[in-house]
């Protein structure tokens, strides 16, 4: 796969991670548009482990990324292609709708957390984060 200049290939598809402006998930995800390009899914075990390994060897030192996933049914989420999440992908006891607001409308969203072992967390979609962009 021949990717353009600050994009880096996986398999198939291209991606990309601004490291230096943290967005909220809908801006990242405009921002990825504007790019031709989605916020990045995990839908295998073999891209869940190596986007896992990369965050803890490369961007271990921010708090979280934004994925694209997000739903409006508490604890019900997919990605954005319909597959739905793996259970074991989450970090402890997520999703776990924490304070009760965020797997609610414009309120759930999915991230790859640092303080969740590198695993996946639903957050409140107006925090800011990181996010990773993919094209095919």
């Amino acid at each position: 796969m021949q990717c353009e200049y600050s994009w880096q290939a996986y398999r198939d598809t291209c991606w990309y991670v601004d490291e230096n402006l943290k967005r909220d998930w809908y801006s990242a995800r405009d921002i990825c548009a504007n790019m031709n390009s989605t916020l990045l899914s995990l839908e295998s075990d073999e891209k869940f482990q190596y986007f896992n390994q990369m965050y803890q060897n490369f961007y271990s030192k921010y708090d979280a990324f934004w994925l694209n996933s997000r739903t409006d049914e508490p604890k019900k989420f997919k990605w954005l292609n319909s597959i739905p999440l793996k259970q074991e992908h989450y970090g402890g006891k997520n999703p776990d709708n924490s304070g009760g607001n965020e797997n609610t409308l414009n309120e759930g969203c999915i991230s790859m957390s640092n303080p969740d072992g590198f695993k996946l967390n639903d957050a409140i979609c107006s925090t800011k984060f990181e996010y990773f962009c993919e094209c095919h």
